[in-house]
């Protein structure tokens, strides 16, 4: 026979309507579906059937109970508010049965006088118990200082990142609340949380003493804590002192801090603070943040059921989480509405319920690990690591607990979005051409300094600017690209990788270095231009050099390089050797113009303390053709020069970091951001030689590849590098308000691309990234302006000289002033029976 009990959760204190086959003689058990506590009926000796247990009577029948929810298995939802019977098998060996030895039998007079006799003595000590935790809480109320806490009652926002135009780049926050105002809140909300959580909230202070001595006797009586009453008050109070212990000290400091909040706050505003604050899982705090995380709607729009799944969740929000467990939140939906039906409480009707169940809980169809990180605002991935970064750097601890600021950035939210996007899709379509191989090696010495060599490669940039490096096991091609405004230095986009996810969070654009390969010889050919020594008309000679006594990275003693091609075109004018990016004729022209001399351009361009010269750069011939490693925001920073009359203006992405309350905290004008250890300004080449370079790199970014991603300007300057085996593949490029590098290759320096070019995969990225952004002709507004402009001057076509009255061909160049000819053509004669064509300037570049 079947009876229904009225049962009080000694866990949560609610009560909810149990099912119980009395006329079945074992234990039975059932589960809360309020808190998920499990409680266990012994009907052994057939108490449950007795007259004194009428059908439907406000029974706490029981022989024991657990308070282990762990082990707790999940049940179908007809378990739930139903119990269930729980035999016990009896071993082999001959015992008395389980009924005569596991309880002692009395009769049920007996067992009425120990109850009674329990009551009075459970009353009686409840009641001193409540005496001396009211002195003590009076007492803990006048030393409590309650403000530090109360402060934390206001909103948590996110801190947010803008960009240069005060777009909303990112949030980034570790804890996100509610920002709410009562009168946002909607009333139906309202009504759906007090009726599950504190019906009188309105009535009772800051404690519901009913609730607590009902909650203090059921826990002397079982010797231990199993029963809570917090109102929503006390429930507030827990979130602002953050300390989940059940110890007496923190009770204590929770009644004090409840009984201020209530001397001090109205309701209301009690109410809003924790709508805004309660934990409702998955990371999200305040209704607000959670109605948005697992609906994609606000407040005003939930429905019913949505509203009373929210209202279900604090007790144990990632126990309830309609993404973990649907059914288990379902189930106390269920008992929360049918008690509403019970009480009047105005509800749709079930059919609607119903309907509203399978709509908003059962198609969520979202990662159970999901949280509300995952779905914050963030354009920029790598941007918004980096700033978390320098937060601490720049306001120290306070960085932890300041909340809301806004970090005013230098960011084009455009090129920004253009590069996380083209980044992506762009190496997701050339990965398959070039797959990682890594080369084998049979020379453990040179396998060792390779090893060695990789680690420096790929920590010291990070190292020197006193950023976190995290290594990483990334065997996919990647990429690097960041962009500067010339005339500022202000940091236009950074994009540290394809893609942003915790195995690849080392940012390649500033974390990183690489050997630049022919990138770097529009710095050789400045030098030329300064000093006089080297002007895009000197003839060099593309022949085969040879270095004794050089040592090499494969164990030899001499040096032979090469052009990529491995051909040579003989006597060609510089102009035409940068832009067929000839190897030969820049170390012709690096010993021309003198390595010491060329150390000084590399003083002036990139390493801006005596200290960083010394440790970086070498005086060798391989300069020239780009063996020292350059990260690609220096080399953004140095070509800069030839787009802003050969003026290097410092790198910075943060402008302001602000507080909620408008105080600038942080201004990054005048600050060494990036810690290159240089001076906001750096002349590095006089004007005149910056627009030589500048025509020269015009006609070299004809060849560079940007095209093929869909940008091309009469104004652009640049020029591609590949180095060594294809390893690096780069593409610089310069645009009156724009100066940006571009990086294609593997973390691990010894692995090579299939025969990928700076033309063939750096070029097309960089005119992606502009052509994506929509500011192409905005980038190129204006054109450059040089003081002291170059001189263009007539010269001989084979010598670079003043032409005489027998040169057979003539041309115009520019000229910086050191390097105006004043000799004449000494080749040609009455006599001379040659006549050479002029070398033209390439149809195809040789990196394509």
């Amino acid at each position: 026979m079947s009876k229904r009990f009225r049962y009080t959760c000694k866990g949560c204190g609610k009560g909810f309507q149990l099912e119980i086959d009395t006329s079945s003689y074992t234990v039975h058990s059932a589960i809360c579906p309020f808190c998920a506590r499990k409680a266990m009926f012994d009907n052994r000796s057939g108490a449950l059937d007795r007259s004194s247990y009428g059908s439907g009577a406000r029974s706490q029948a029981g022989g024991f109970s657990r308070t282990d929810r762990s082990s707790i298995p999940l049940r179908k939802t007809s378990d739930i508010g139903r119990s269930q019977s729980r035999r016990f098998s009896m071993p082999s060996f001959s015992l008395p049965s389980f009924r005569s030895f596991s309880l002692p039998s009395f009769s049920l007079s007996s067992r009425r006088g120990d109850r009674s006799r329990l009551l009075v003595l459970g009353g009686f000590i409840a009641l001193i118990g409540a005496l001396l935790y009211g002195s003590v809480v009076v007492v803990q109320l006048a030393l409590f200082d309650p403000d530090p806490y109360i402060s934390g009652m206001g909103s948590r926002s996110p801190d947010r990142i803008y960009d240069r135009n005060g777009q909303l780049i990112s949030e980034l926050f570790s804890l996100k609340t509610g920002n709410l105002k009562f009168e946002d809140i909607p009333k139906p909300m309202i009504d759906v949380l007090l009726f599950v959580e504190d019906e009188d909230f309105y009535s009772h202070g800051a404690i519901d003493f009913t609730a607590t001595l009902r909650a203090v006797f059921i826990n002397v009586t079982n010797a231990g804590f199993v029963q809570g009453a917090s109102t929503i008050t006390q429930q507030l109070s827990r979130i602002l002192l953050d300390d989940r212990e059940k110890t007496l000290t923190r009770k204590l400091k929770e009644a004090s801090l409840a009984y201020a909040l209530e001397a001090r706050y109205a309701k209301n505003d009690i109410l809003t603070g924790y709508f805004n604050n309660v934990y409702l899982g998955h990371g999200a705090y305040g209704f607000q943040t959670a109605a948005d995380f697992y609906f994609r709607k606000t407040l005003v729009e939930l429905n019913f059921t949505e509203r009373l799944a929210l209202a279900s969740l604090p007790s144990a929000p990632e126990r309830f989480s309609p993404l973990r467990n649907p059914e288990m939140l379902i189930r106390k939906m269920d008992h929360i509405y049918a008690r509403m039906v019970e009480d009047g409480f105005p509800v749709p009707a079930q059919s609607e319920y119903e309907s509203q169940k399978l709509s908003s809980l059962m198609h969520l169809n979202r990662s159970p690990t999901e949280t509300v990180f995952g779905t914050r605002t963030d354009h920029g991935p790598y941007v918004t690591e980096y700033i978390r970064g320098k937060l601490r750097e720049i306001l120290g601890d306070e960085a932890e607990s300041q909340s809301g600021l806004r970090i005013e950035t230098t960011i084009d939210i455009d090129l920004q979005k253009s590069a996380v996007k083209h980044s992506r899709e762009f190496l997701a379509e050339i990965r398959k051409q070039h797959p990682y191989r890594r080369p084998e090696q049979n020379d453990e010495s040179v396998l060792k300094e390779r090893i060695r060599r990789e680690y420096l490669l790929m920590a010291l940039g990070g190292a020197v600017l006193g950023l976190p490096v995290p290594r990483t096991g990334n065997k996919r091609l990647e990429t690097a690209s960041i962009g500067l405004d010339p005339a500022t230095g202000e940091i236009l986009f950074m994009q540290g990788g394809s893609e942003f996810f915790p195995e690849n969070q080392l940012n390649r654009s500033i974390q990183m270095r690489r050997q630049t390969g022919s990138a770097i010889k529009p710095i050789i050919y400045s030098a030329g231009a300064e000093s006089g020594k080297v002007s895009p008309a000197t003839p060099l000679e593309d022949s085969p050099l040879f270095f004794s006594g050089v040592k090499t990275a494969d164990g030899k003693d001499f040096w032979l390089p090469d052009n990529i091609d491995e051909d040579y075109e003989g006597i060609i004018p510089a102009r035409i050797a940068m832009a067929k990016s000839r190897n030969i004729p820049a170390i012709r022209a690096a010993m021309m113009i003198g390595l010491d001399r060329v150390g000084e351009q590399f003083h002036k361009f990139f390493f801006h303390s005596d200290e960083a010269f010394a440790k970086r750069f070498r005086a060798e011939q391989g300069v020239a053709i780009g063996i020292l490693e350059m990260s690609p925001l220096e080399m953004a920073s140095a070509f800069s020069a030839f787009a802003n009359n050969g003026v290097i203006k410092r790198p910075f992405l943060i402008r302001r970091i602000v507080s909620p309350t408008g105080k600038v905290l942080f201004d990054g004008t005048g600050k060494d951001e990036f810690r290159m250890q240089m001076p906001a300004e750096v002349k590095a080449i006089d004007g005149d030689a910056a627009e030589v370079v500048a025509s020269m790199m015009q006609d070299s970014a004809k060849y560079g590849g940007t095209g093929r991603g869909g940008f091309n300007s009469p104004l652009l300057l640049g020029k591609t590098g590949t180095t060594n085996k294809h390893r690096d593949a780069w593409f610089v490029g310069v645009l009156p308000h724009l100066s940006a590098a571009v990086w294609v290759g593997f973390d691990n320096h010894i692995v090579s691309m299939n025969k990928g070019t700076g033309a063939g995969v750096a070029g097309p990225l960089f005119g992606r990234i502009v052509s994506g952004s929509g500011k192409g002709s905005e980038l190129a507004k204006g054109g450059y302006a040089f003081d002291p402009r170059a001189r263009s001057v007539t010269v001989c076509a084979d010598t670079g000289l003043l032409p005489n009255g027998f040169c057979p061909r003539k041309k115009s160049d520019l000229f910086a002033a050191a390097g105006v000819p004043d000799k004449t053509c000494d080749k040609h004669g009455r006599d001379t029976v040659e006549n050479p064509s002029i070398p033209e300037l390439p149809t195809k570049s040789d990196f394509d």
